[in-house]
């Protein structure tokens, strides 16, 4: 997590938006061919819902009972809910 909200890849350095959608690509050559690249339907991710806490990313599985209960959609991680998608 980086502090502007996106999810930075360690290995690459390419950033993504809470909807999947690329930010970031560190290699392109120049701000035109970084734009052409993030706008490519090929540079987007899938978004699943997470929530982070000191700093880890953890992917929320759920069971579809508590989503029901809880209106954040997290399995007794209230308080740390952070939406990814």
């Amino acid at each position: 997590m980086e502090a502007d909200g996106t999810l930075s890849c360690s290995y690459h350095g390419w950033r993504f938006a809470g909807s999947g959608a690329c930010t970031r690509i560190p290699q392109a050559l120049d701000g035109g061919a970084e734009a052409a690249a993030c706008a490519s339907p090929r540079s987007c991710v899938t978004s699943y819902p997470v929530a982070t806490n000191v700093r880890a990313c953890v992917r929320a599985l759920h069971c579809g009972r508590c989503r029901a209960s809880q209106p954040s959609g997290g399995c007794g991680l209230a308080g740390t809910d952070r939406p990814w998608g």
